[in-house]
């Protein structure tokens, strides 16, 4: 059995627990008060109690892997609500029992310009709907790596305007992945 209630305080950076049964609710808030240097946060096959995802992460935080652990919940709004440090982020929530619409503010507060590598992972869940035009919007001037992968859903509407207000205007972008196969979708597939 894990409590991670009474965690108190760690100077850790990266917090990571696999192939772990944690009985009881995980109190989100407790863990990142403990750990407010947290970079990394990673469960792979853990199974909660239903904390459901946290609703908001701390603004050091730059990875989190929460795959495999059948959450059955939504992503809140507001769960990137400052701006975040760093010039890497990789948000993996595959594997798990995710549904509804996936928020259109969810990285609202990015700085776009700052980040030279973005994955996002949403595969194999059930969200449904259609993916947000406003949800990778600004200026990507450093990117130069992006990986968008939301396959296994149940996502349907149109792909004409995914990625239509997004800029990548330096031509430094190396690496362009995405992956939204094993869906609803309908219309053409846009070229780049």
């Amino acid at each position: 059995m894990v409590r991670l209630t009474k965690v108190m305080s760690l100077s850790a950076t990266s917090f990571s627990l696999e192939s772990v049964i944690v009985n009881g609710d995980v109190t989100w808030d407790g863990l990142f008060d403990a750990m407010p240097s947290l970079n990394e946060l990673s469960f792979t096959a853990t199974s909660f109690g239903s904390p459901g995802l946290p609703s908001q992460f701390p603004k050091s935080i730059t990875s989190v892997t929460i795959t495999n652990c059948d959450i059955p919940s939504s992503i809140p709004s507001d769960m990137f609500p400052v701006p975040l440090l760093g010039s890497t982020f990789k948000l993996d929530l595959s594997r798990n029992a995710l549904s509804g619409s996936i928020p259109s503010d969810l990285f609202s507060t990015f700085d776009w310009s700052v980040f030279t590598s973005f994955s996002v992972d949403l595969s194999n869940n059930q969200f449904e709907g259609s993916i947000p035009t406003t949800l990778l919007q600004g200026s990507m001037s450093s990117l130069t790596s992006m990986r968008f992968i939301a396959t296994n859903n149940q996502f349907s509407d149109s792909l004409n305007n995914l990625f239509t207000t997004t800029q990548f205007s330096n031509g430094v972008l190396t690496s362009f992945v995405v992956d939204v196969s094993h869906n609803s979708f309908s219309g053409s597939i846009p070229g780049y």
